[in-house]
């Protein structure tokens, strides 16, 4: 409900909240099923009994629905400091539930989330990794993000993010050299991905870098 104030508003109970923006000028009211939010994770368990999903913050980093996800046992992607706060702060998760997962960080923001604990971060370039280790950050643990674009995506992510498959050797090694632990690799399609092909010729490049980092 909107009280004319101009201050957000928040209504919820166990199934449902109402989120009204800050701006008097507008009148948009967001409903959110929490239920929903619960099947979905449901759904995902049920499909991929063994793979704990990190659901990305920024999708939608209102409290209640962090919250909803983080008691069916959900982790979490963040992509920023205050996501990073967000999630130990409101929702109290621990460190181990989050990685953070920006390939091109701020040094302040590396520092600001490596001071809160968290211990595993995303990179694609070995400035990525120099700018880490040069912080002493040499104990996190790191996920290497591979381009793996679907052309047809509204907005693709490659053009900004993704090492190249003739780049991944050189990142193992360097990530080796400085001591650091590569845990995993990562890849998004671009966002409104329109090919289901997309995702399983990404998984497909993603064994193949698994292969180069054995």
């Amino acid at each position: 409900k909107y009280d004319g104030s101009g201050s957000s508003n928040a209504v919820a109970d166990k199934n449902k909240i109402s989120i009204v923006p800050r701006s008097p000028d507008f009148w948009m009211v967001y409903l959110v099923n929490l239920a929903r939010v619960r099947q979905a994770y449901e759904l995902w368990t049920h499909m991929f009994p063994t793979i704990r999903p990190f659901y990305a913050v920024k999708c939608c980093p209102d409290p209640l629905v962090v919250q909803t996800l983080y008691d069916c046992g959900s982790a979490f992607d963040c992509a920023s400091p205050a996501e990073v706060n967000l999630v130990l702060d409101d929702v109290q998760a621990t460190t181990q539930d989050i990685i953070y997962a920006n390939p091109c960080k701020r040094p302040e923001d590396i520092q600001s989330v490596y001071e809160r604990g968290v211990r595993r971060t995303t990179f694609d370039s070995v400035c990525e990794i120099q700018k880490i280790f040069h912080l002493g950050a040499s104990n996190m643990e790191l996920v290497l993000r591979i381009k793996a674009d679907d052309p047809k995506a509204r907005c693709p992510m490659g053009n900004k993010f993704g090492a190249n498959e003739e780049d991944w050797n050189e990142l193992a090694a360097r990530a080796k050299i400085l001591g650091f632990k590569i845990v995993g690799v990562s890849f998004h399609v671009g966002s409104f991905a329109n090919s289901a092909d997309a995702h399983a010729l990404a998984i497909a490049k993603a064994r193949r870098a698994f292969t180069v980092l054995e």
